[in-house]
């Protein structure tokens, strides 16, 4: 039988209580021949009215120039390939997807069912019908799927599997699709940590705990506090060379943030060590922002693609490894960042300005407070083989 979700229990799972569970990005590789992407140019900047200013952050943010086109009424097939072929699931194997859809007229929204059929039999492995819940703020969203493979489906997953999506509004414009992202969700292994137990900052230094302080604990998250008036950054006692962070962060309209990696206790954490942004993207007000200062980004440094943000004010789950001079952020899913430190900077860092903490082998995690009222939890840390001694790690 197959697996109906609907989008607003799809919703509720995503927002529920955290596990110690991440996600695994599947790599795609294109759709194949069968499928024609439409380019289609991105909107210009300028626009004056408000409404149509976020429209335009939102469009694009959210999509490339180049989109799958489903006419009215009608459906496409879309095969899941890999560099190396077919995508192959995993019988019993529990996945999220995510992806962009649109359209070009305004005052219109996107209606889209969407299913996973397996290539040899056709087989319904996971279908999710339109709900009618479209978001009523624009025509562009980001819509996430979560579903579990049948665990008796593995002679029907040996040639792949596809999407199919019908554009369910036969009287509206065409349907746009775009970046769509397929990752595996893996239960935290061995050796994984938990940096905050959801009650106290137990174990963190710097500013917080009190009602001054730039970081608060409240319904088990850790929430900057825009009214701080004592300090700004949050620490872990403990200091990391190689590892694997993982959280969940929830943004405002226009949140901004930083995660601080390798990072000393002393100076600004995007300079003497390093800092991962954390912004709402999709605000207007960064419609004009440098690339390396957009989500993901090592700040200065290494810029990171953008668009998989979920929902502004939703939680989003992210994934860094920081491993020898490598940075990677996985973001709800997909890979936004992979970047070798010394290879970003050959020709001198983006920011223009110096960046010594690129050269630290060890530091400090945290979280950059910048006044507005971001929030954290779940958060864990798998610490990587190394051998080199502590006292040589915290050095150049």
């Amino acid at each position: 039988m197959p697996v109906l979700i609907d989008l607003a229990c799809c919703v509720l799972a995503l927002q529920s209580a955290p596990v110690a569970e991440h996600l695994v990005p599947i790599p795609l590789d294109g759709w194949g021949a069968a499928v024609t992407e439409t380019t289609v140019p991105l909107p210009e900047g300028g626009a004056a009215a408000p409404g149509a200013l976020v429209e335009l952050a939102r469009e694009r943010e959210l999509r490339d120039d180049r989109v799958v086109v489903v006419e009215p009424g009608r459906s496409v097939r879309l095969p899941l390939r890999g560099t190396g072929g077919p995508i192959r699931l995993r019988p019993g194997g529990t996945y999220e997807c995510a992806w962009a859809c649109g359209t070009p007229a305004p005052g219109t929204r996107p209606a889209v069912d969407l299913a996973l059929r397996s290539v040899r039999d056709q087989r319904i492995l996971w279908e999710r019908p339109a709900t009618g819940t479209d978001p009523p703020e624009g025509r562009w969203r980001r819509d996430h799927a979560r579903f579990t493979i049948p665990g008796d489906a593995g002679p029907s997953l040996l040639d792949g599997v596809e999407f199919h999506v019908r554009h369910v509004g036969a009287k509206t414009d065409a349907l746009h699709l775009d970046n769509l992202v397929l990752a595996e969700v893996v239960p935290d292994g061995a050796g994984v940590r938990t940096l905050f137990d959801g009650r106290t900052l137990e174990g963190w230094i710097g500013s917080r705990g009190g009602a001054q302080d730039a970081f608060v604990v409240r319904d088990g998250a850790i929430h900057c506090n825009p009214g701080a008036t004592v300090g700004s950054n949050l620490f872990t006692e403990d200091q990391y060379e190689d590892f694997v962070l993982h959280l969940e962060f929830r943004l405002p309209p226009g949140g901004n943030n930083g995660i601080a990696l390798r990072a000393p206790l002393e100076g600004d954490p995007a300079y003497a060590g390093l800092e991962a942004q954390v912004l709402d993207t999709i605000h207007p007000g960064y419609l004009t922002i440098k690339p390396w200062q957009t989500h993901g980004s090592i700040y200065g440094v290494a810029p990171a693609r953008r668009g998989f943000h979920r929902p502004t004010g939703q939680w989003n789950r992210q994934t860094i490894r920081v491993e020898g001079r490598n940075v990677q952020v996985i973001l709800n899913g997909a890979t936004i960042l992979d970047v070798d430190l010394d290879l970003a900077v050959e020709a001198g860092t983006l920011s223009g300005r110096e960046h010594p903490g690129l050269r630290r082998r060890a530091g400090h995690v945290g979280f950059c407070g910048h006044g507005d009222p971001v929030s954290f939890r779940n958060i864990r840390l798998l610490e990587l083989a190394t051998d080199r001694p502590l006292s040589d790690r915290t050095t150049p």
